[in-house]
């Protein structure tokens, strides 16, 4: 298996998932983006991007 940054790669769908729809990434994109993303994929999978999120980010402050 690769190593990846973002293991489950929850983040990296989220981000392609910009062009897919045509929001730039700003304030209004990102919220525009993360209910999309909802609606497309579920909370279960919302829930775990959000998680994703914090485990990078505890990783890159430890």
């Amino acid at each position: 298996m690769a190593n990846h940054k973002y293991p489950e790669n929850y983040f990296e769908h989220y981000i392609v998932s910009f062009s897919g729809i045509g929001h730039t990434p700003n304030e209004d994109g990102f919220e525009q983006l993360a209910k999309f993303y909802m609606d497309m994929e579920g909370l279960d999978e919302f829930s775990n991007l959000i998680k994703e999120i914090q485990r990078v980010k505890e990783s890159r402050t430890a």
